[in-house]
């Protein structure tokens, strides 16, 4: 099976929070493996579900 990585760039923003958990989980599910995901933070801190993607890997 050939090994490829799956990214995604995303806002740091409440709205887009839930549809990036969302499309992590479903990436570990049907893949079996995390992706990269960037976030625009412009100087701010990530929000807290951000921090919860980083911390499930």
């Amino acid at each position: 099976m050939p090994r490829h990585e799956i990214a995604v760039c995303t806002e740091n923003s409440d709205y887009l929070i839930w549809q990036t958990i969302l499309f992590h989980f479903s990436c570990v599910t049907h893949l079996g493996r995390p992706p990269i995901v960037g976030v625009h933070q412009q100087g701010e801190s990530l929000l807290p579900g951000f921090e919860q993607i980083r911390a499930a890997g």
